[in-house]
């Protein structure tokens, strides 16, 4: 079975800025993430807010770009094919606490179905 999303050692490093010192803490968002959704496949993300869930949304809809690792969007890399991902793809944030990628199907130009791969709800408290 094919992959819609393949991601391998992921890692999304963000750098704080801090008014009281002068260096740089560095928050990581991803680390070392390995996953797959296959072709047909309907995944959801859960997790309590901080756990890297938009990072990873934001990742695979080349929004982001990984500190290291790979990241694959029906067999594209996010980082050297990025323009084709987003031909693909279809990111719907739901505006409250929820995030859809939905990944189209058939020819891009003329209408296509859009199957959801990932939905991502954020935990609220």
């Amino acid at each position: 079975m094919s992959q819609a999303i393949e991601v391998r050692g992921l890692r999304r490093e963000i750098k704080l800025r801090s008014k009281t010192d002068s260096g740089r803490k560095v928050l990581v968002a991803l680390d070392d993430l390995n996953w797959e959704v296959h072709a047909d496949e309907l995944f959801g993300l859960l997790g309590p807010n901080g756990a890297g869930k938009t990072t990873l949304i934001e990742t695979l809809s080349t929004l982001l770009l990984p500190t290291s690792g790979t990241a694959r969007v029906d067999g594209l890399d996010v980082v050297t094919d990025p323009h084709r991902i987003r031909e693909r793809i279809n990111m719907a944030p739901g505006g409250g606490p929820s995030t859809t990628l939905y990944l189209l199907d058939g020819d891009h130009s003329q209408g296509c179905a859009q199957h959801a791969i990932i939905s991502c709800a954020h935990h609220l408290e």
